[in-house]
């Protein structure tokens, strides 16, 4: 498998047969895990698996596994529209995941991501070598690339055992470590910046992995399945549903993106010319949309009009915008100054929650997103990536696509 993005799955090649397995520790960990894995693959074959090669569909696809997640649409429960209907919601932090990996594939989908190996070209054109050129370029969306996909590796998998057992769960935690993996463990190590394991600890339980299931879900689940109507469900577990989510930042933000993003020195370079330039813009849109346009302006001989977009119609109802943007002297590649915005980005995403208009509109475009668990490279997006970018032996970690 080395030099491919294929890899192999592990399953009972036997039509309609079935085979009794005692699970361990480790099994558990390594079934989840290669459902992680396929969730982001195309199958080949019987057994084989293409990991999906584009950037921007990739981050399309884990935002619907998020949005799926939030939304409780796997079948990890024997009565899955009574576990739906219960519990959606109670993978709070989810919901805002989808709308950040969405906002991933939103910059991969934007011009200066798409001019890919020309990147520097045009910020050169544009700026007159005001700008530290050696910073900025396509080495910096891969690097952005792989953060996307090994903070999906992480999380989903946490997310994806809770749903099926919680008491699994509390006994095998501690025993999640991709060192000890056997069956799916060659195939895991052919996914793409799979050295980066070693830097994340082997995706290890962490103090704030403890804090958001154990020592927050139960509480959550309980408000949940004692009540009927949602409003009372999330006002009830309010408080239980923001420590949930700020833990799970905490997880992506600190343990993870920090680790494999942001320490980078190409990426810590390219957010500063990112806030010289302002090309892309950094807004997180609570929302379907890549584009938070609320209103348009055009000219017709002579005259100026504005008129209102889809996405400003859309919104007019909410009780405050679902965009938001960092404060002011916000760094991105410095950690602290980072979560100052993701928390206020978590707290205006809890208030809409909390609103009984916010909330049936966030789950709306939930569902959009949803619906992009199948999205590939082939479907007519990045259509630069194929001229520019060159997703093969530069990216991805050597493995060509």
């Amino acid at each position: 498998m080395a030099g491919s993005l294929d890899w192999s799955g592990t399953t009972n090649n036997i039509e309609n047969s079935c085979k009794s397995v005692n699970c361990d520790c480790t099994t558990v960990w390594e079934y989840y895990q290669q459902t992680a894995m396929t969730l982001l693959s195309n199958k080949k074959d019987n057994q084989t698996y293409h990991i999906e090669p584009g950037y921007e569909a990739r981050a399309r696809r884990i935002a619907a596994i998020y949005a799926r997640i939030y939304l409780e649409m796997f079948p990890f429960t024997s009565n899955q529209s009574v576990t739906a209907a219960t519990y959606s919601g109670r993978f709070y932090w989810m919901g805002l995941g989808a709308f950040a990996s969405k906002t991933v594939a939103a910059v991969f989908d934007h011009i200066v991501s798409k001019t890919g190996s020309n990147a520097d070209a045009l910020i050169k054109s544009i700026s007159s070598d005001h700008y530290n050129l050696d910073s900025f370029g396509v080495s910096g969306i891969h690097t952005f690339a792989k953060g996307n996909l090994w903070l999906y590796m992480d999380i989903s998998v946490w997310h994806f055992v809770w749903a099926k057992s919680s008491e699994d769960f509390k006994i095998c935690v501690n025993n999640r470590d991709t060192t000890t993996y056997k069956k799916v463990k060659s195939s895991l190590y052919n996914f793409p910046w799979s050295s980066c394991l070693t830097t994340i600890n082997n995706l290890k339980a962490t103090t704030e992995i403890h804090n958001a299931f154990e020592n927050t879900l139960p509480t959550i689940e309980k408000i949940f399945a004692a009540n009927a109507l949602r409003q009372d469900k999330f006002s009830l577990a309010a408080k239980d549903l923001l420590y949930h989510l700020l833990q799970i930042a905490n997880q992506e933000q600190i343990n993870i993106l920090q680790k494999i993003v942001w320490n980078d020195p190409i990426v810590r370079n390219g957010a500063d010319v990112q806030r010289k330039a302002g090309i892309p813009k950094a807004e997180l849109i609570l929302s379907s949309e890549y584009n938070g346009t609320i209103k348009k302006i055009h000219a017709v001989r002579g005259n100026v009009y504005s008129y209102e977009t889809e996405f400003g119609k859309k919104i007019k109802s909410l009780p405050e915008s679902p965009i938001s943007t960092p404060p002011s002297g916000t760094k991105v590649e410095n950690q602290d100054s980072r979560m100052r915005w993701i928390n206020l980005a978590a707290q205006k995403y809890h208030r809409l929650m909390l609103s009984d208009v916010g909330r049936p509109y966030l789950e709306k475009e939930l569902r959009t997103i949803a619906g992009w668990n199948t999205s590939k490279w082939d479907d007519g997006l990045s259509r630069f990536d194929k001229l520019f970018i060159k997703i093969g032996k530069d990216s991805n970690d050597g493995k060509g696509g």
